[in-house]
């Protein structure tokens, strides 16, 4: 499993710096403000999520996911790394957010809050495909642990103004 990971990111990686043509001047985040994307992990466990670019520096996403008995619903504030004169194909970021979960039991459910804080790498091409890894400190039900996410996510183009 571990190599399957490996290989699947370092594929991932070729593919997404791979260089072009011609190098794209404009920075990618500011093209594309809206993304659409799986994550595999996190606060929404395996679910969707749709983040926002209000500038290069700073998005909030929201998202909900379900894994077995655990659904998770949440929000999250990011910060990445790096200027929007520079066009980084990789970003580093920082997060917080939170939201609630909703674990299911045999004869009943509660929902608890939970507390996402999340440390990561953004890795995107200007085609609109981006690939996320990130570790975590994740706390719901009283308890906290450690957490981590791949997640994928195809990036809208904004509309031009004509």
């Amino acid at each position: 499993m571990k190599n399957y990971l490996l290989s699947l990111f370092v594929t991932i990686s070729f593919w997404s710096c791979a260089q072009e043509d011609s190098m794209n001047t404009e920075n990618v985040r500011l093209i594309h403000k809206n993304h659409i994307g799986f994550s595999v992990g996190g606060p929404g466990f395996l679910g969707y999520y749709y983040e926002h670019f209000f500038n290069h520096n700073w998005s909030i996403e929201v998202g909900l996911g379900s894994v077995l008995v655990l659904t998770g619903i949440y929000t999250e504030g990011r910060y990445y790394f790096g200027s929007k004169d520079k066009p980084d194909k990789i970003a580093p970021y920082i997060g917080f957010g939170g939201g609630a979960c909703m674990i299911l039991g045999l004869d009943d459910g509660y929902v608890t809050p939970m507390v996402y804080a999340p440390v990561g790498l953004q890795i995107f091409n200007s085609r609109g495909f981006a690939f996320s890894m990130e570790a975590a400190v994740f706390r719901f039900d009283g308890e906290t642990f450690p957490m981590g996410a791949l997640k994928f996510r195809l990036m809208k183009k904004k509309k031009s103004s004509r």
